[in-house]
């Protein structure tokens, strides 16, 4: 590989570089490192907030040059600080109501411009009670169902997109993004990206990624990700 600051890599997390049977290590975290090494920059796009995602990788020693958090709703840099600013009517009304959908139990996860709640074992429930909530009301929102062990679940505004983080990566830049999920598509299809993804993907994803003449792994989530990388731009004999 050779040095590259004009190569951006993005990485969802949840159900891409993270499975809850398939954790984050530290083999992948040196894949990383060394490409920042070599000039690349690295962004993670994801519903999760910017702070939790920060202190989360830092105990690989792993700092992103970007952090797109809330599902684009906020970014984060070592130099900048950004928050979507939207109409959110809409949210706020499914905020001040949202005792009458009667959902299971479930704990807040603060967000600076997005609702999550963590269902745990009840998400499906959940998202099948919100969402009917949003269709009944004509609420312009998006749900989006985290595949993660909390069995998160965010209520996002349609300006809210992963799309955002764009605006703050160079107009020349080469741009490859690794996802699986719904939240990830308007971001892969973008014809600025060339998407990734791995086994475990939603078959929307999977079908973006080959229209694109992206790659596909077979393996799941971490371990996908980790061949692919190998394969795009390292070497084993680097490693």
């Amino acid at each position: 590989m050779v040095n590259n600051s004009n190569l951006y890599i993005g990485f969802d997390r949840d159900g891409t570089l993270e499975l809850p049977n398939l954790e984050f290590d530290s083999t992948i975290a040196k894949q990383l490192r060394f490409l920042q090494e070599n000039g690349a920059k690295l962004f993670l796009a994801s519903g999760k907030g910017c702070e939790f995602l920060s202190e989360h990788f830092k105990q690989f020693n792993l700092t992103f040059d970007l952090i797109c958090g809330e599902n684009g709703g906020h970014i984060i840099s070592e130099k900048m600080n950004f928050i979507k600013k939207c109409e959110k009517e809409h949210l706020d009304f499914f905020c001040e109501n949202i005792y009458s959908l009667e959902l299971p139990y479930y704990e807040n996860e603060p967000k600076e411009s997005i609702w999550t709640g963590r269902f745990f074992e009840n998400a499906m429930i959940a998202v099948r009670k919100i969402q009917a909530f949003i269709e009944f009301h004509e609420l312009d929102l998006q749900v989006y169902l985290h595949p993660d062990a909390v069995g998160a679940v965010d209520v996002v505004p349609h300006v809210i997109d992963k799309v955002n983080v764009l605006e703050f990566i160079p107009n020349n830049a080469e741009i490859h993004f690794f996802g699986d999920g719904e939240n990830d598509l308007s971001l892969m299809k973008h014809d600025r990206i060339m998407p990734h993804t791995i086994s475990n993907a939603i078959p929307a994803v999977k079908e973006c990624v080959l229209a694109k003449n992206g790659k596909i792994s077979m393996l799941e989530a971490r371990d996908g990700v980790s061949e692919l990388i190998d394969k795009l731009f390292l070497t084993k004999e680097i490693l």
